[in-house]
């Protein structure tokens, strides 16, 4: 009788239970299919079947049946009972501790469990398991992945290698629990994605309508397209993709991806991407052709439409796991979900294993954490079957050999001597401006050039100063556009459209920038000026210029520094002063080859494991490993806007969070596009100030005035937007 009266979880709302033996029974089966890929399904089908053991406790049983308020602690259970089955009170047992509150410290668990186990009849729970489970079998040595060779972990090398293996087998088991968990009180997720094969068959009848495209630029494109279909066939691994701006790579990329993801049989595609404006317009390109189920984009900033929450659940659901083929995500949500500790961030690592992962624009990737996130990235393609692909016009040097940094091997160019359609596709020269300029100075020289131009800065101040220069100097106010991350998203993507627009119909248009514009942003300006920074921004700033190479001449790239300028500190203000030396010598920045040399430059002035981690994962330390890799650094808080056209839209949203009206998440993610991220210290000046009120703990709304033209400025608003 005692399989029947055990239960898992409580009564759904059409009054089932949920058996305990039905529920490990099907999270063991579920965990077992994930973890094939990298070969340790007896391992996690093992745990599933252990992971909700100190359910079966009489309270626990009590607890689910509403007899008492609330339930003892039963994950500790399992990872007691983990030591019995070979897999031991160490890092293992931590996948089973912690799967609901997430990985933590092995010496803290063990001391934990220690007294839990004094306390506890444990021979009573283990009895009932057996009766509940009489075939579990214990893990033998042939279990293990090929890549574990044993649990004495000597080496730092071998303990991280360990400690991923733990994130996935972890990761397999979270899911498991969540989906099986899900099933009981939702339902069962229906899946509607499209197949790699699918996927293959659409992208080359899509790409039918470009070969009968004439001109020089579309002749280049197609090169470097056969070119990545070409190489699709290599045995998975490491690639390098470098394409010049204006090379087509996000097609090319993708049909490498598809093609070698279809000939090895790996499972999906993961576009990994540093910036949310290239992240919308790469998931678009990619709607085009597979329709809007197509693809997960998984990033904060994804606006919900009410109107069509039901047909987007599949896709919501699937970014809590990536149970898609083809995901288009954020460089910090990838690897920061690979680094975490969390269950609802490590639920998709599983995922992760035999895929294709194309970084786009590579050079992001923060040096500070160059050294654990390339020795991550070695680990997945050895032993997990991961093919990367390192995606951009600015190659870093991630090589073996360098003194400074334990590099990557075997990195193989998809594109044939990629140098020659830098030749061939060159489209600006670039001049270098020897004189510091005040911003009046700067203001003259840029309208020296023309009536369309682009003006990017280092930091928001100096390109807000200029504006504001821009605007006294310029004759029509109506002919200055600013971006930066002063405006709230929704703000920024109608700036890109008019500045499009007025690019297009040759009217006249200046736009002073931050960085948000310079990578995969569509614009095509025949002037650009760029202050110096480093030396990848400097080039993709040019991509902005000249970008359909419809000038005969080339566009005109200038860089120039201020008298007084705000540069961000830390490593971005070391890249940028390398990067002035650097050019002292005239280097060519239309040969590839330069890139090259100017990061091995700067990887060998620069700490690559800046912050520890490579040492907190050797511990085993996940809590610390967690808080020490952060690609962002800076915490920032978010201030909802009244952006004119959705000011009463703002407000109902505000609303509601504040009312509890509706699911908070989503309320959430419909006022994503209307938020602006402030430092700590901005927040705490404008609180001072009185320019902000909170609406709840974790977020404030503006009451000053929402310029049109510069975002929140600290004054006194407009009597409508004051209806907060």
């Amino acid at each position: 009788m005692i399989k029947e009266l055990l239960l898992a979880h409580s009564e759904n709302n059409l009054s089932q239970s949920h058996l305990l033996i039905n529920h490990l029974k099907e999270v063991s089966s579920l965990a077992k299919e994930f973890a094939e890929p990298f070969l340790c399904g007896n391992i996690a089908a093992l745990l599933g079947l252990l992971h909700d053991a100190g359910k079966a406790q009489a309270e626990f049983q009590s607890y689910l049946r509403g007899k008492i308020s609330r339930g003892p602690h039963h994950a500790w259970v399992a990872a007691i009972m983990a030591e019995k089955y070979n897999l031991g009170m160490g890092p293992l047992a931590l996948a089973l501790s912690g799967h609901h509150t997430g990985l933590q410290d092995p010496q803290v668990i063990r001391t934990y469990l220690r007294d839990q186990q004094k306390e506890t009849n444990f021979q009573k729970i283990e009895k009932l398991l057996k009766k509940l489970l009489p075939n579990v079998n214990a893990v033998e040595q042939q279990d293990w992945p090929p890549f574990i060779i044993s649990q004495s972990l000597r080496t730092p090398e071998e303990r991280r290698r360990f400690e991923l293996f733990v994130r996935f087998l972890f990761s397999c088991l979270v899911d498991a629990d969540f989906l099986d968990t899900e099933s009981h009180f939702s339902g069962k997720r229906k899946s509607s994605f499209l197949s790699i094969q699918k996927m293959w068959r659409l992208l080359q009848n899509a790409q039918k309508e470009f070969d009968g495209k004439t001109g020089e630029l579309n002749l280049y494109r197609r090169e470097i397209y056969d070119a990545c279909i070409n190489s699709s066939d290599l045995e998975p691994g490491f690639f390098r993709l470098t394409v010049p701006t204006g090379g087509g790579k996000t097609r090319s990329g993708l049909a490498f991806a598809l093609k070698h993801a279809k000939r090895h049989s790996l499972k999906r595609i993961i576009v990994a991407i540093p910036y949310t404006s290239i992240i919308e317009q790469t998931a678009e390109v990619y709607r085009e052709i597979f329709g809007p189920t197509g693809v997960l984009e998984h990033h904060s900033a994804i606006p919900v439409r009410e109107d069509e929450e039901a047909k987007d659940e599949p896709l919501r659901l699937a970014a809590e796991n990536w149970d898609a083929n083809l995901i288009v995500t954020t460089t910090v949500q990838l690897f920061e979900s690979l680094f975490s500790n969390r269950p609802s961030r490590c639920r998709k690592v599983h995922n992760i294993a035999s895929s294709v992962i194309v970084l786009d624009e590579v050079q992001t990737l923060p040096v500070e954490l160059l050294e654990p996130t390339l020795d991550l990235l070695s680990e997945l393609v050895q032993n997990y079957r991961v093919t990367v692909v390192f995606c951009t016009a600015t190659q870093p040097s991630f090589e073996q050999g360098l003194n400074f940094l334990e590099g990557l091997d075997n990195i193989r160019e998809i594109i044939p001597e990629p140098g020659n359609f830098f030749k061939k596709l060159k489209r600006v020269r670039y001049h270098m401006i020897d004189e510091r300029l005040t911003l009046q100075q700067l203001t003259a020289r840029v309208m020296e050039q023309g009536n369309q131009c682009l003006c990017i800065f280092n930091s928001k101040k100096d390109s807000l100063q200029f504006t504001e220069v821009l605007l006294k100097m310029s004759d029509c106010n109506e002919d200055v556009f600013h971006l930066s991350t002063n405006l709230c998203g929704a703000h920024r993507r109608e700036v890109l459209k008019k500045v499009r627009k007025r690019i297009k119909c040759k009217e006249p248009c200046l736009l002073a920038s931050t960085q948000v514009v310079e990578a995969g942003v569509d614009l095509d300006f025949p002037v650009v000026f760029r202050a110096v920074g480093p030396l990848d921004r400097i080039v993709q700033a040019a991509g902005r210029c000249n970008r359909e190479d419809d000038l005969p001449e080339g566009g005109n790239v200038f860089i120039f520094r201020l008298q007084e300028e705000h540069v961000p500190k830390g490593i971005y203000k070391t890249a940028s002063r390398y990067a002035e030396q650097f050019l002292e010598n005239k280097r060519d920045l239309n040969n590839p080859n330069t890139f090259r040399e100017y990061f091995r430059g700067l990887y060998g002035m620069a700490s690559l494991d800046a912050n520890g981690v490579q040492t907190s994962r050797a511990k085993l330390n996940f809590p610390e490993t967690n808080s020490r890799y952060r690609l962002i650094r800076d915490e920032t808080f978010p201030i909802s806007v009244p952006y004119g056209p959705a000011k009463e839209k703002v407000v109902d949203l505000l609303n509601r969070i504040q009312k509890g009206f509706g699911s908070p998440a989503e309320l959430w993610r419909q006022l994503q596009p209307y938020l602006v991220n402030v430092f700590k210290y901005e927040l705490e000046k404008y609180k001072k100030e009185h320019w902000v009120v909170q609406i709840k703990e974790d977020l404030w709304h503006w009451v000053g005035r929402y310029d049109n033209l510069l975002g929140p400025r600290p004054e006194p608003p407009d009597p409508e937007d004051n209806i907060i």
